[in-house]
């Protein structure tokens, strides 16, 4: 199985609640894209940015 991550940025909380609802059907880490570092995202198969728009 692949390693996933998510990385989110959220003003309003939206995007947080979005990563949440996310997280109920798939199994893989989060981080805020404050945190991230390019060696953790190494670290994964699969990473996905999500953000508002």
């Amino acid at each position: 199985m692949k390693s996933a991550l998510i990385i989110y940025k959220s003003k309003t909380g939206f995007t947080k609640k979005y990563v949440d609802w996310i997280l109920e059907d798939v199994k893989c880490s989060v981080t805020t894209l404050d945190k991230a570092k390019k060696s953790d995202i190494d670290k994964y198969d699969i990473f996905c940015y999500r953000s508002g728009t």
